[in-house]
């Protein structure tokens, strides 16, 4: 189902060893396009504040960028040591403009094996749900692998472009499959936004009748990957990947189709890399409807649970909601902790 061109391995083993080889405390100084070519592997001291941190990378890249452009007019008899070891990570017949134009790709890759192995941990409470989900929607069960690229499993992460959720949906996108208003966001509900995350998937699919078109389509959208295989006359996503030159296909989108093989490889032999990893418990979703405007507190005190276990269980509920200056909208579907038995109907009868 998933094609895995044999042009695109290099890259995802770049993407398998930040998710397994290298942690959060590591990173890759590398081309942007040409991704086996690692010129070094960084350390960053723990606990290095967001600020230290791009000091670290803007000083490396710095180093790397003078090399490079040094590469471009030196003649390889006079090269220094460091110049012929970056040299070597390039055939022997590059061009002078090749290495002007590789000093502008360098990047700077944060490991992630320390946080997909915390993923792993929390993936165990909404993978059946979301397996379910893809079953339903007719989505290959691997694309169950696809939140660890998006957010590692984690339900509050939200992105510069303010991005939300497991699934890391858009407030346009989200807003084709779900409720996102002022009160209630429901690309933080790891139920609700998987489903949603299914029916685009699948509709991604019906669009573009290839799973690794489909897959890119979940960050570039649709209209670009239509524009990819219209330009290229092709749907070869090794083609795409090499040749396309969209305005908005940059890094990322040229990216999360290899990103995501080399997830869903690294979780499927999780132990290969992790050793033993505990996962969290299924959870049962239990819902509540409500036809009425209520407040949560009075939701809280019929069910007998406390304000913060209820809002535990319902993170699309936004502030206001919990500030109890909104209600709980009709017909919003309340999820109930775990921890309650009351059947809803006795629920709903003890709401005044």
């Amino acid at each position: 189902t998933f094609d895995r061109p044999v042009a695109l391995e290099p890259d995802i083993a770049f993407w398998r060893n930040v998710f397994a080889s290298i942690d959060s405390n590591q990173a890759y100084l590398h081309d942007s396009r040409h991704l086996q070519v690692v010129y070094e592997t960084v350390e960053i001291p723990a606990g290095s504040s967001g600020r230290a941190r791009r000091q670290i990378a803007d000083q490396r890249r710095d180093h790397y960028r003078k090399t490079l452009n040094a590469l471009a007019v030196v003649s390889p008899a006079k090269r220094t040591p460091e110049q012929k070891r970056i040299a070597a990570f390039w055939p022997e017949d590059v061009d002078a403009t090749e290495f002007t134009a590789a000093a502008k790709r360098i990047r700077f890759q944060q490991g992630l094996a320390d946080r997909f192995r915390e993923g792993l941990q929390r993936s165990g409470a909404w993978q059946p749900y979301i397996k379910a989900q893809l079953k339903e929607q007719g989505v290959p069960l691997g694309l169950a692998s696809l939140p660890h690229v998006e957010s590692s499993f984690n339900p509050e992460a939200r992105s510069h472009v303010g991005a939300a959720g497991l699934w890391q949906f858009t407030r346009a996108t989200g807003r084709r499959f779900m409720t996102i208003d002022h009160v209630v966001d429901e690309r933080r509900d790891p139920f609700r936004s998987s489903q949603s995350a299914a029916q685009l998937l699948a509709y991604n699919y019906s669009i573009l009748e290839s799973w690794p078109l489909a897959i890119t389509a979940y960050n570039h959208g649709v209209g670009g990957m239509r524009r990819a295989v219209k330009k290229l006359g092709t749907d070869d996503i090794a083609a795409i990947n090499r040749r396309y030159k969209g305005r908005s296909f940059g890094f990322a989108s040229r990216n999360f189709y290899v990103a995501f093989l080399a997830a869903n490889e690294v979780e499927r032999n999780a132990q290969k890399y992790f050793g033993e990893v505990p996962r969290n418990a299924p959870e049962q979703p239990n819902y509540l409807t409500l036809q009425r405007y209520v407040p949560v507190r009075e939701i809280a005190a019929a069910a007998g649970v406390s304000l913060a276990d209820l809002k535990a269980s319902n993170p699309a509920l936004l502030p206001s909601v919990w500030e109890g200056t909104k209600h709980v909208p009709r017909q919003y579907r309340v999820r109930l902790p775990a921890s309650v038995t009351t059947a809803p109907a006795a629920i709903v009868a003890n709401i005044p």
